[in-house]
């Protein structure tokens, strides 16, 4: 038994021995050899990644994507850091006279109103609070929020103030009417991914500041009085009415009522449908009749509506939904009296549309009502007649009488075609001494017919001798066919060439 022992021992002591032995060493060439194969295993690794994973490019261009929206959004978005410095803040901040690139790296405090910082800074607001408990529901609300998960700080109004406010110091009213704006900022705490909740690393705060300075503006006066308030409302300049599913008047100012020439009690007699004009009246009530029924209808449009005489004014209107739950019960209408914006409207059209010496179309109003008609006509398959004419010797006119005998044979011209055709048809001076008319539902056998009574209205004209010179006309039509519609200036240049070869046979 002693002998196998002895025996073990030595071959352990063989194995340390051989284990101790120094490792053969490798040349340099092999080493460098092996460094090259471990470079490309690398470099083939990165391309097999590259392949195989090609989102990052993806979220690198979302991430862009989504920077771009952030810094056009109309509300102020921000990040500060855990000093209070901000370390992002987009475009809408330039409404308080800063560009962004003014505020990154300096203290919020830069746009915060004074006082409000007091109140919203964890630098001032956390120390009053050291070993209280508070509780999600009483923590205090901070610009610069650390905490995340289902609390965060919401409906924080703050004051901001712009680039060049001033604090007058001696002056004891130097908070009021500087405030630039007011806002709700939600914000939340931003963390690292090491850890828990807890021991995480604060990272920064983001935010929103939207503007609500008109709201507030709005609830202050409110708040003041409530008679105030309804003194606004019934002195508005605008007519105000609320209604109910039927239609039936709830409420209106005393600008609804002396809009439309009526008392108010006259007016609590009324019905949508009696203010309406008959030709808006089924327009008007198709739109109230979807509204009630959830379905679209447009919030904002123009009608025309009727006075206590009768008068007919223009009207344009906005309506707001009054809901219960999800169930519209009536709307809150505001209406505007535009009758003399459409009547200074209507004159710029006609100015636009009208020649200013004769009083009919000019050539655009000409275009514009043709091609109108050109596809009413296409509709009901009727065809119409185009005639082009041109005053004879209109130059002989200018240069012996003057040109305002020239002008005076222009308006005669203008005179006789709107005797000779019909109050439908359309007339206009389309240049210097050349006149068109469309003559709408005419037929080929109408040409002659028009064209030899029109030559008739000229010679009676000639025969009272009220002016100095003979005034004649050479006359070309074209006739179009709905089958075979031309465009418009095409009709007009058929009928051009047709009149020049009558003038050509008048010289001969």
């Amino acid at each position: 038994m002693k002998g196998k022992s002895e025996q073990k021992k030595r071959r352990r002591a063989g194995k340390k021995r051989r284990s101790a032995q120094p490792l053969s060493l490798k040349t340099k060439q092999q080493l460098i050899a092996q460094i090259k194969a471990l470079q490309r295993q690398v470099e083939g690794f990165g391309k097999d990644h590259a392949r195989a994973y090609p989102v990052s490019a993806h979220k690198r261009a979302a991430t862009d994507q989504h920077l771009m929206i952030l810094t056009e959004l109309p509300e102020i978005v921000y990040k500060v850091d855990p000093d209070g410095k901000f370390a992002f803040i987009n475009n809408a901040v330039q409404v308080l006279n800063y560009n962004p690139k003014d505020l990154i790296g300096k203290h919020f405090r830069t746009i915060v109103h004074p006082d409000d910082v007091r109140y919203f800074s964890r630098a001032y607001v956390l120390p009053k609070y050291r070993g209280t408990v508070t509780g999600e529901q009483h923590a205090p609300k901070l610009f610069d929020e650390r905490r995340t998960g289902p609390r965060k700080t919401r409906d924080l109004e703050i004051r901001l103030i712009s680039k060049n406010w001033k604090r007058e110091k001696k002056d004891p009213r130097e908070f009021i009417g500087i405030v630039t704006a007011f806002g709700d900022v939600s914000s939340t705490g931003q963390y690292g991914p090491n850890g828990r909740e807890k021991g995480r690393r604060f990272l920064g705060s983001l935010g929103i500041i939207r503007d609500v300075t008109d709201r507030k503006h709005m609830e202050n006066a409110l708040r003041e009085s409530e008679e105030r308030y309804r003194d606004l409302v019934e002195k508005a300049g605008i007519a105000i009415l609320i209604d109910d599913q039927e239609g039936r008047f709830k409420y209106f100012n005393a600008r609804f009522a002396t809009l439309f020439e009526y008392s108010h009690d006259e007016m609590k007699q009324q019905a949508i449908a009696n203010l309406v004009h008959p030709d808006d009246v089924q327009r008007v009530m198709g739109y109230h009749t979807a509204r009630m029924r959830g379905k679209p209808a447009p919030s904002q449009y123009e009608f025309k509506g009727v006075c206590r005489k009768g008068a007919t004014i223009f009207l344009e209107v906005h309506v707001v939904e009054l809901k219960d739950g999800d169930k519209c019960v009536g709307t809150r209408s505001y209406i505007w009296d535009i009758t003399s914006r459409k009547k200074v409207e209507e004159h710029l059209r006609a100015q636009i549309l009208h020649d200013e010496l004769t009083g009919i179309h000019n050539r655009r109003g000409f275009t514009l009502l043709a091609q109108q008609q050109q596809k009413i006509a296409q509709r009901q398959n009727k065809g119409f007649l185009i005639l082009f004419a041109d005053i004879d010797s209109l130059k002989y006119i200018n240069d012996t009488y003057g040109h305002h005998e020239g002008d005076r044979a222009l308006k005669i011209v203008a005179e006789v075609l709107s005797a000779c055709f019909r109050a439908s048809d359309i007339i206009a001076r389309i240049g210097g001494d050349e006149f068109a008319v469309l003559a709408i539902e005419s037929d080929r056998l109408s040409n002659t017919l028009l064209t030899e009574r029109l030559h008739n209205k000229f010679i009676a004209y000639n025969d009272r001798k009220t002016h100095p010179f003979t005034l004649n006309i050479s006359i070309g039509t074209v006739y179009c066919d709905p089958k075979c519609p031309l465009p418009i200036n095409d009709l007009l240049a058929q009928a051009d060439k047709v009149m020049y070869a009558e003038k050509r046979k008048k010289r001969s």
